[in-house]
């Protein structure tokens, strides 16, 4: 749905509310009562803006009015303003034209800009991780993180030296690499499809990948924890686990349980066979996952932040010496 609407038609609005205040005059036929309003109100609005118009008034005046769209039918008449006049002309009413049909498929949404990659990551990482809606999930996670602490010993007995294959499938799934050639490859079929869902997926399954990436190294050097297998001292929290929980989070957003809950199964497996390898303990593999949770929803809400600061936009018009803004709100 396209909402279109120019600072005449606000001006009118406002001129009503104005001028009863100030002059308390008896009732008016509406449609003369309009028209005067909507003339005093155009300029009470329009005159604080002025000098930011004029240094454009040059360029614009060069289209001919006739070239711009006007308002849908019944947008002022409906309103009582149909006879209203600006100056000597009548009332002037630009308005930007709805978007085209066929400009978004397969769903309602319209893709984000990947100009704007950088600036929505540079939100995710400040704004966005931290904001009120990963409160929840991180205390969720960190409360079974405390209670399964005391289990993890016992728990990697009992899973310890299982299937080979089983802790090798869950390796190559849920690494580094995996994820970023799938994410990678997503990137460059974007331009070849008109699928708005799926560019909005793979962009913010990139954004995910990041972020989380970033997040599982910080906790790694700032909670040093040997693994069982006694390895190294990389063990919190699980790199695989968080992984494979973002693009599992990531994929049933935009495409629903039918293919969210094969995701969250995979990343169950890989969480699975990161214990029963004896790389991981619980504990490690329950907070990677509730890292890669909030990761993947930190990114949604960022992808869905940059398409709505797309949808609207003010714009400036300039005609028979009269200035206005056209604003452009889709919703």
């Amino acid at each position: 749905m396209t909402l279109s609407c120019s600072a005449y038609c606000l001006a009118a609005l406002v001129g009503v509310v104005a001028t009863q205040a100030e002059s308390r005059v008896p009732a008016a036929p509406a449609a003369e009562l309009a028209a005067e309003l909507a003339r005093d109100g155009f300029e009470k609005v329009v005159r604080p803006v002025h000098d930011l118009l004029a240094s454009l008034e040059a360029l614009l005046l060069q289209q001919a009015p006739g070239s711009l769209p006007c308002s849908p039918p019944g947008s002022l008449e409906s309103a009582g303003l149909e006879n209203a006049q600006v100056g000597n002309s009548p009332s002037f009413r630009p308005v930007l034209p709805a978007p085209s049909g066929d400009r978004l498929q397969d769903n309602s949404e319209e893709a984000p800009d990947f100009s704007q990659f950088a600036k929505v990551m540079g939100w995710n990482f400040t704004r966005g991780l931290f904001s009120p809606e990963n409160v929840g999930p991180f205390v969720i996670g960190s409360g079974a993180t405390m209670v399964a602490l005391p289990f993890d010993d016992e728990v990697s007995v009992a899973l310890a030296e299982g299937k080979e294959w089983v802790g090798s499938s869950g390796n190559v799934i849920g690494s580094a690499a995996t994820l970023a050639a799938t994410a990678g490859t997503l990137i460059l079929i974007t331009p070849f499809t008109e699928n708005q869902k799926f560019k909005s997926f793979s962009f913010t399954l990139a954004q995910a990948g990041i972020l989380d990436s970033a997040l599982v190294s910080v906790l790694k050097l700032a909670v040093p924890r040997e693994r069982p297998n006694g390895e190294n001292d990389t063990s919190f929290p699980s790199f695989h686990a968080s992984s494979t929980t973002t693009v599992a989070t990531v994929v049933q957003h935009y495409y629903g349980w039918k293919w969210g809950i094969p995701a969250y199964a995979v990343a169950g497996f890989v969480s699975f066979s990161r214990i029963e390898s004896e790389r991981h303990y619980l504990s490690d593999v329950i907070f990677g996952a509730t890292v890669g949770y909030i990761s993947a929803l930190t990114a949604i809400r960022g992808t869905d932040r940059s398409v709505a600061q797309r949808r609207l936009a003010v714009y400036p018009i300039i005609g028979n010496q009269r200035r206005g803004i056209a604003v452009h709100l889709e919703f």
